[in-house]
């Protein structure tokens, strides 16, 4: 997994792809443009669009062709945090392997086993 820049989402940092990298989801710029539309009462509305980054449905905007928002990340902390990412992942498989296993040896929970529970507390 290869995400080469950061994100701010306002509560948290999160990792994204360039547009020729793979993995989702990934930063896509919409330049500069006019756009016009039609209200309901048939009114033309017209307005100027500034270039702009998409990821996801987070929008970031560019002011003299950067932005703060958005950040590319250095090529050894790409490496690390895939690295964690992977380790991660795998933790995840093997907790799911445990919790199912131990769903197919389990017994079935009676009432008494919950009123043995509250006698106790």
């Amino acid at each position: 997994m290869k995400t080469s820049i950061l994100y701010d989402t306002g509560k948290y940092l999160a990792r994204a792809s360039l547009p020729s990298e793979t993995t989702p989801p990934k930063a896509i710029l919409e330049l500069a443009h006019d756009r016009t539309w039609r209200s309901f009462d048939g009114s033309e509305h017209k307005e100027h669009v500034q270039d702009l980054v998409w990821i996801g449905y987070h929008t970031f905007a560019f002011k003299n062709d950067l932005t703060r928002s958005v950040r590319i990340i250095p090529d050894e902390y790409i490496v690390r945090l895939d690295d964690l990412d992977n380790q991660i992942e795998n933790l995840g498989r093997e907790r799911q392997h445990l919790i199912d296993e131990a769903w197919r040896r389990a017994k079935p929970l009676h009432k008494a086993d919950l009123e043995e529970a509250i006698k106790t507390v």
